[in-house]
């Protein structure tokens, strides 16, 4: 081989390497949709959005397929703010540990989907204002005022938290809501402790539990896009929009909507 082809073959092999690190890291995008800014969304013509796949109230599928929910509303209200149509927007329902991973993959626009503003999230994406501010409670079977197993999601915020200012409780993890739900009713847990507005829902819709006064922190919701100036347009409309729907009470009546 001589000198002059080296750095050829260098750069060569150092193209490779970056590509296979990151399809490493960040994994392949093998679905199709790509992640895109504010003109490309424009010229597209719909939102791709990521959302809780079952959780009200905050999105969830009714009988018909059809999504419901405050943070649904949200999406459809920046549909029809950015693209002069509501329904402009598709969902893509997630569980909570693929939310950030869909993100990272290019698979969605953004995440309406009961994101959490924390250091480490914000190290691998950025975030709009926020939408909510929630607080971390304490879901039991009626009659359990005192408990000591407790479910709680597997990488939730709230777990270093808990462990801090609530060291009587021992934190046993689970993979969803619906795993929480079902080690409580089984027995296997004697409470849940999470958003306050998802199991302030639960407490609404079945008299076999009671939410304890306990609260914990204080949690901004906000919606999550890609890193990179190239969204920067993209989350600067949404804070602007955010902003305004604070101002003139649209975002208080859609949480009034859904009893948060």
């Amino acid at each position: 081989m001589n000198k002059a082809s080296r750095p050829t073959l260098l750069r060569r092999w150092l193209l490779l390497g970056t590509s296979v690190l990151a399809s490493f890291f960040y994994g392949a995008n093998t679905s199709g949709t790509i992640a895109a800014d504010l003109e490309t969304i424009k010229r597209r013509g719909y939102l791709i959005v990521g959302v809780q796949a079952n959780v009200a109230p905050l999105s969830w599928q009714d009988a018909q397929g059809q999504w419901q929910g405050f943070e649904v509303d949200l999406a459809r209200s920046l549909a029809a703010e950015l693209l002069g149509n509501s329904a402009a927007v598709r969902f893509e329902g997630l569980q909570s540990r693929d939310r950030l991973p869909a993100l990272l993959a290019d698979r969605v626009d953004l995440l309406i989907a009961q994101m959490t503003v924390t250091d480490a999230r914000q190290r691998v994406a950025q975030f709009s204002r926020p939408y909510y501010r929630d607080r971390i409670g304490l879901l039991t079977r009626r009659g359990i005022t005192q408990p000591q197993r407790v479910a709680v999601l597997q990488g939730s915020s709230a777990i270093p938290l808990l462990r801090w200012q609530a060291p009587e409780l021992a934190l046993v993890g689970v993979k969803s809501y619906a795993a929480a739900q079902t080690a409580l009713d089984r027995g296997q847990v004697d409470g849940i402790a999470a958003d306050r507005l998802v199991l302030q829902q639960w407490q609404r819709q079945s008299d076999r539990y009671q939410l304890l006064p306990q609260q914990w922190g204080d949690f901004p919701l906000a919606i999550a896009l890609p890193q990179g100036l190239q969204y920067r347009s993209l989350q600067i409309a949404i804070d602007r929009l955010i902003q305004n729907w604070d101002a003139d009470d649209k975002l208080r009546d859609i949480r009034k909507r859904w009893g948060l």
